[in-house]
């Protein structure tokens, strides 16, 4: 009898010591693991700002898009997973079995998928997998100002021209909200846990006008078909303020697909490639020559019928000038006036 109270005092003890040091020792690190368990804060996207031309129509838009992801190691049949995937999507059952056996925690499946291209496939959802609806860059005029504006990734960051450019200012600030998790590890409604509304990117104004863009596109792809040129580029600018009114260059791309397009065609060749400026310089030595009273507006000059020597360098006129007052020079364009 002696013995058996013994070991259940004993017991006794070991077992307040072990309270003792879960419940006052280390029970700042169990409540922590118990709270992880129970609460799971859950990201809110921002909604990416809009890029505007100067008459406020739209040249980007946000539409819905839906991924699917799941948890390899809880998935019971990969293949019959992998197999369903392939029957919709029209990828090989190896595309999807190599994304489970990949990545064991977590991976995506098929991501950016409009609706219509999934609907059926969302009313009979196989089981484990995760689905999730995010906003994603939509570009409505396709080609038309797509070197300037750019493209975002899947995971809607800028990834050139004006996207890439102002992506800080575009992206927001994502917010979060904390919920209540079940045992099985979904989110419980419960509208009393701290939340943190997400900030909004900005949208942005160019002085890009749409309707002289689609103009100018038009225009460089007749020149294209009448010359047979392998490509041509232009800009329209505003005399007076400078503001740039309408920049392309083709061979262009469609900005909602840009991988089916060859990297080249996705520079901005106006702003990447350099030129000699030509007779566009004829303009600068003009307004010099005005500013410091060189020549007035009538002053006439002979333009040796369309042949000079200068330097031992012979510098011709595409037409035979005679006299020409300084705005005709310009007009004109001649080399030797």
């Amino acid at each position: 009898v002696v013995v058996i109270v013994s070991i259940m005092v004993l017991a006794w003890i070991g077992l307040s010591m072990r309270l003792f040091q879960i419940q006052i020792l280390d029970g700042s690190k169990y409540r922590e693991q118990g709270s992880k368990q129970a609460q799971a804060q859950i990201p809110i996207p921002a909604v990416r700002g809009n890029i505007y031309d100067r008459n406020n129509k739209p040249l980007t838009r946000n539409i819905i898009k839906y991924s699917f992801a799941t948890y390899p190691n809880k998935i019971g049949n990969p293949k019959t997973l992998a197999n369903s995937m392939s029957d919709y999507f029209g990828r090989s059952p190896d595309y999807y079995s190599q994304k489970l056996t990949k990545n064991t925690t977590f991976t995506y499946l098929e991501r950016n998928m409009n609706r219509d291209d999934c609907q059926e496939f969302l009313e009979e959802l196989p089981a484990g997998l995760i689905v999730e609806r995010d906003s994603h860059r939509f570009y409505p005029n396709g080609n038309i100002g797509a070197q300037l504006i750019g493209y975002t990734d899947p995971d809607n960051h800028g990834l050139t021209g004006l996207e890439q450019k102002f992506d800080q200012y575009l992206t927001g600030t994502a917010g979060w909200v904390v919920r209540q998790l079940s045992g099985k590890g979904t989110a419980l409604p419960n509208n009393r846990f701290p939340t943190k509304t997400p900030l909004d990117g900005s949208n942005i104004q160019l002085t890009i006008d749409l309707d002289y863009q689609v103009v100018l596109h038009e225009e460089l792809r007749r020149r294209i078909d009448e010359t047979s040129a392998i490509s041509a580029m232009g800009i329209l600018m505003n005399p007076q303020t400078g503001a740039i009114l309408a920049m392309a260059a083709i061979p262009d791309f469609d900005a909602n697909y840009p991988a089916k397009f060859p990297m080249e065609t996705h520079k901005n060749r106006v702003l990447t490639d350099q030129f000699e400026p030509g007779s566009t310089f004829k303009f600068v030595a003009a307004a010099a020559a005005l500013k410091y009273d060189l020549v007035n507006l009538h002053e006439e000059f002979f333009c040796e019928n369309g042949q000079y020597t200068f330097a031992g360098e012979v510098v011709n006129d595409h037409e035979d000038y005679g006299l020409l007052t300084f705005p005709q020079i310009i007009e004109n364009s001649s080399n030797v006036g």
